[in-house]
């Protein structure tokens, strides 16, 4: 699990932006709908601006390559 985190760290590192920004930019630019939640108001203003960046296509397919198939709960891929 490490490498995933320094990988997600070093994308962040290039556009100057923290790692949570990251994940909620790539998960907008898969047009997933992320749900942050946070009850700071730094965060809730973290989570809003990540919308005047965008994640390079390397970006994206460095962080697509992270995929090692965990679920955490159900598996969406099981749907019947």
């Amino acid at each position: 699990m490490q490498y995933h985190f320094s990988a997600i760290v070093r994308v962040a590192q290039r556009h100057g932006r923290t790692p949570a920004q990251v994940v909620l930019r790539w998960h907008l630019q898969h047009d997933f709908i992320p749900i942050p939640r946070s009850v700071s108001r730094d965060h809730i203003e973290e989570n809003i601006a990540v919308f005047d960046f965008s994640l390079r296509d390397e970006d994206m397919n460095e962080l697509d390559s992270l995929d090692g198939g965990l679920h955490l709960d159900w598996d969406p891929t099981d749907v019947r």
